[in-house]
């Protein structure tokens, strides 16, 4: 019967789930998807810089059923657990959760080996914890050790491929953000060292060489505020953010171990606490600013109330923890598609006519194009900022 209701409710699931991140977000990129193998089962083993929204925009973007590792605590409630058992997670406990716990975990491996073997793939986070910071943490072994069981099993041995993903974004709590997904070319752990110990050390080392070519990530012995200042705004503002971002991290490293450059400190007092929020690499025409002014009207009065429901939900229940987004998330997704279906219906019945349903077509165009229509408008209406802010950039790029 479950399994019956999965294949009715998945897919309905994931259409909602891409619907509410063209709202969310700014931009959704996503890099790499030739380098997910036809027809193989996969491990995807991601950074996890923001809770469940990481799985959800992922799930949004794997074509397969996708099952996924979660921490052990969130089970902890029997329909908790049923929903989250429902929803592919599996339980996995750590070291902080209860040492009682884990012996619980020989069962979670062998139900990822069965999902396996029957073709399906698995979302694990490496680094076991998220943090809302542009930071690769020190890795867990639950994806070495889930690849090492994988490779001892007659069954699987090599046939699971291990796919890095890199997930990176350009800021955090609330709509309008740019999020980069990257799927990168499969590892090769079937030639590691089939010792488990140096198996588990080399697998993390060569994972980790893998994600940190794409993850933007700080060095916290320098300046955090000049890095910080510099990933969020080149990631929102510029085309090829995340290979621009690591490039400004890597020419301030640099610099840092000179005399410390003017240059930095300019573009963060000048930029910085949203005093320039936005940067267009191409100059905004008239029509294009007409067109913007156009949309924020509507895109506002049309979602104003789905909006800061969903905002005051988030703000109560997580205090603007690292759960935030994906609590915005996915009350946007369920509110925002009951408002849509209500405004559907009064629209519908008010005017006598189907024509009605383009107020909810409207509502959500507006509101997929609102954050860009904001830049748009920004852009153009600030010339100067928009020549200085170039120039900075192209001295720190």
């Amino acid at each position: 019967m479950d399994g019956v209701l999965k294949n009715l409710i998945h897919p309905v699931i994931r259409v909602m789930m891409r619907i509410t991140a063209l709202v969310y977000f700014q931009e959704v990129i996503i890099k790499g998807k030739e380098n997910i193998p036809a027809g193989a089962p996969c491990i995807l083993a991601c950074n996890h810089p923001n809770s469940f929204l990481d799985a959800l925009i992922i799930t949004v973007h794997f074509k397969r059923p996708l099952f996924y590792l979660a921490r052990g605590d969130a089970f902890k409630k029997p329909f908790g657990a049923k929903l989250l058992l429902f929803l592919n997670n599996i339980p996995m406990y750590r070291q902080e959760e209860g040492a009682e716990h884990l012996t619980r975990n020989r069962e979670s491996f062998d139900y990822c080996l069965e999902v396996l073997k029957k073709g399906d793939s698995i979302l694990i986070f490496t680094e076991g914890i998220c943090e809302n910071e542009w930071y690769l943490r020190p890795f867990r072994k639950g994806t070495a050790r889930l690849a090492f069981e994988a490779l001892k099993d007659n069954h699987l041995k090599d046939k699971p491929k291990v796919i890095p993903v890199a997930v990176n974004y350009s800021g955090w709590f609330g709509t309008g953000n740019k999020i980069y997904i990257e799927f990168l070319s499969p590892l090769k752990f079937s030639e590691m060292n089939v010792q488990k110990g140096l198996y588990l050390q080399k697998f993390n080392s060569e994972l980790r060489n893998s994600l940190a070519q794409c993850c933007v990530s700080i060095d916290k012995n320098y300046d955090v505020k000049v890095q910080n200042t510099l990933a969020g705004f080149i990631l929102k503002n510029l085309s090829g953010g995340t290979v621009k971002a690591m490039k400004s991290l890597r020419n301030f490293w640099y610099q840092e171990k000179a005399p410390y450059p003017d240059k930095y400190e300019k573009f963060v007092a000048f930029t910085g606490n949203g005093r320039v929020p936005y940067y267009c690499e191409k100059k905004v025409s008239l029509l294009i600013f007409f067109a913007s002014l156009i949309i924020i009207p509507p895109a506002v009065f049309l979602n104003i109330i789905p909006y800061f429901i969903c905002k005051y939900i988030a703000e109560k229940t997580t205090h603007r923890n690292v759960f935030y987004d994906s609590v915005f998330f996915g009350s946007l997704l369920i509110i925002g598609t009951l408002y849509l279906l209500c405004l559907t219906c009064v629209t519908i019945i008010i005017s006598h006519s189907l024509f009605g349903i383009a107020v909810p077509l409207i509502a959500f165009f507006c509101a997929a194009f609102y954050e860009n229509a904001k830049k748009n408008i920004y852009c153009f209406l600030t010339p100067k900022r928009q020549s200085e802010t170039g120039a900075m950039l192209a001295d720190i790029c």
